[in-house]
């Protein structure tokens, strides 16, 4: 408990520092895509076949940018309308360290996923046909940055 009671204590002083302002900053920016596994840009794929998600954050704010995190710096999901299928964490287990990262300035930051399944993932998924939206999600990167939002991408899953 009291192990518990520090990780909170310690995710409070490295999480919020309230005394400099959050900026938009334009010079921070995103981008998220689909693409084959020979990493061709598509949206439509085969029952069956996996597939790549890549997320790129590029710092051009003029200041090398420290993040802290624990378990994952990202996660990509599969969604089917309300319904999480699949996520780039499925049966991963992670410490609760706090750990930190840094995006130099002029410099990115990536993370990919073989989708649907996770190396560890036992049976592994197979996407039926159907209409899906892939995600990715990350934590507030930056105390004083305010990463700009990924927006989700509408794929299809087609018969082999």
């Amino acid at each position: 408990m009291k192990s518990m009671i520090f990780l909170f204590f310690l995710l409070l002083v490295f999480g919020c520092n309230s005394d400099t302002p959050v900026q938009n900053n334009s010079d921070i920016s995103t981008s998220f895509t689909l693409s084959n596994t020979s990493g061709v840009s598509e949206t439509i794929f085969h029952s069956g076949e996996s597939f790549d998600m890549h997320f790129v954050l590029h710092n051009f704010s003029g200041t090398d940018l420290i993040y802290n995190y624990t378990g994952y710096e990202v996660m990509f999901q599969i969604e089917q309308e309300d319904s999480i299928i699949a996520s780039s964490i499925d049966g991963l287990g992670f410490y609760l360290n706090i750990m930190s990262g840094k995006v130099k300035d002029g410099e990115s930051f990536t993370s990919n996923w073989r989708a649907p399944n996770t190396v560890t993932q036992d049976p592994k998924i197979i996407l039926p046909v159907g209409t899906y939206k892939a995600r990715v999600l990350h934590k507030n990167f930056f105390n004083n940055y305010q990463v700009p939002a990924t927006k989700e991408i509408l794929f299809s899953i087609v018969p082999p």
